[in-house]
């Protein structure tokens, strides 16, 4: 017994270094963190500044960029069955356009002045009373 009992305190010696190791690789840890999302924040700060830096050569609006990705983030939900195609509001309960549309005024226009739009693989359409925006396959 008197070996287990000496050997504790050795135990004790070594595992501090290492405790004192993990503390440190700890305090790297959290400062590599803080370091990434800085560039991750001055990385997308750079991309916007291209962006808005970047004018059409046609000068059209980027519709592309800002429009594809406002109508992606619309809440679509499916047709009944046998049915294809998606629907969303087009407008809030005050007959105003949903804000993610306020933004995509080319799409918009477009929408108001044809009957069909077709942007990132669909066609699009907006019900008569402009309430509902409805997109379908472009394959169809």
């Amino acid at each position: 017994m008197k070996t287990t009992k000496q050997a504790k305190p050795n135990l004790v010696r070594q595992s501090e270094p290492i405790e004192d190791e993990m503390k440190e690789l700890d305090l790297q840890l959290e400062e590599l963190r803080e370091r990434r999302a800085a560039l991750s924040q001055a990385l997308l700060m750079a991309k916007k500044d291209e962006r808005e830096g970047q004018e059409e050569p046609s000068g059209l609006e980027p519709y592309e960029d800002v429009e594809e990705i406002a109508l992606k983030s619309l809440p679509w939900r499916p047709f009944g069955p046998g049915k294809k195609g998606e629907w969303t509001f087009a407008t809030d309960m005050n007959g105003n356009l949903i804000t993610q549309l306020e933004r995509s005024h080319s799409f918009v226009s477009a929408l108001r002045e044809r009957s069909r739009v077709d942007r990132g693989g669909y066609h699009y359409r907006i019900s008569q009373n402009g309430r509902f925006l409805h997109r379908f396959p472009a394959d169809n």
